[in-house]
């Protein structure tokens, strides 16, 4: 695995790349987040609120954002 890079405004993780050529690229978002009842999971409101949403894409070197129908994006 490479060195991460990170973004030098925020310091925060902006992607990883694998030696086969498999990316994890990171996205944050700023917002308000509502914790559910009974530990279900909550609620994220995009905005300009203090919580932040970690969404990382998997793709690769050549398709960071992706690919059709063969991407994995989650929430972390």
């Amino acid at each position: 695995m490479t060195k991460p890079g990170l973004n030098e405004e925020s310091g925060r993780l902006q992607s990883i790349i694998y030696p086969d050529k498999r990316q994890d690229l990171y996205v944050y978002q700023n917002g308000s987040y509502s914790p559910e009842a009974d530990n279900a999971p909550g609620a994220f409101t995009a905005g300009t609120r203090t919580d932040i949403q970690t969404i990382v894409v998997r793709g690769t070197v050549d398709q960071p954002d992706g690919i059709a129908c063969k991407t994995t994006i989650f929430s972390i």
